[in-house]
């Protein structure tokens, strides 16, 4: 299984699009994508994000490095994830919020 697979597997897991990991780990968009299509190499930096958002270890996501996430752990890092980007996620509004 490569980074891609792993990517896409924990981002299925999670019910995210593409879009929406890249925004809840603060990357530009097109880069989940690109990295599932083999199009683009990241760097340590895109993977640690997308491994914090994901609720994995870099060395999973990376490598395969120790055990796969829970679904609940993915669960509990994307809702931290969103908690920290309510603000700034249009896909995702506060309550309440202008």
């Amino acid at each position: 299984m490569t980074l891609a697979d792993r990517l896409r597997t924990a981002r299925t897991a999670a019910g995210l699009s593409c879009r929406a990991l890249d925004g809840l780990a603060g990357l530009t968009l097109g880069h989940a994508n690109a990295i599932e299509r083999l199009t683009m190499n990241p760097g340590v930096g895109t993977v640690e994000r997308l491994a914090r958002a994901l609720g994995t270890t870099v060395g999973w996501l990376a490598a395969g490095e120790g055990e796969p996430p829970t679904d609940l752990e993915i669960a509990s890092a994307v809702e931290a994830a969103r908690a920290r980007n309510a603000p700034t996620d249009p896909d995702h509004p506060v309550p309440g919020a202008a």
